[in-house]
């Protein structure tokens, strides 16, 4: 979503600061789809509760059912730690390598 699209949005529906950093923090695709899909209802007291709300069902929706099982969080760990271990990585090599995150 580029920003012109982002503050059209933004000032349609008056969000605040909080709703607009809870948008940023989603992916592009989830992003567009707020954009698209988010429409409350007439008269609507307080948008930005209910934009927080969507925005939560929106990733729960979407993140949440791929989220892994704990056989695959065991399996992943196990993977790691052969990496690790292979590689003979210290502490801090470690530490960075937790930190990344997939695009």
């Amino acid at each position: 979503v580029d920003s012109a699209d982002f503050q059209r949005f933004v000032q349609r529906w008056g969000l605040n600061e909080s709703a607009q950093a809870s948008f940023v923090q989603l992916p592009p695709d989830l992003q567009m789809q707020v954009i698209t899909d988010f429409a409350p209802k007439p008269h609507t007291r307080d948008v930005n509760q209910v934009f927080h709300g969507f925005v939560k069902s929106i990733r729960n929706r979407v993140l949440g059912s791929v989220a892994p099982t704990n056989q695959q969080l065991t399996e992943n760990q196990a993977q790691f730690d052969k990496l690790v271990n292979t590689w003979g990585l210290n502490e801090s090599a470690r530490s960075v390598f937790t930190q990344l995150r997939p695009n």
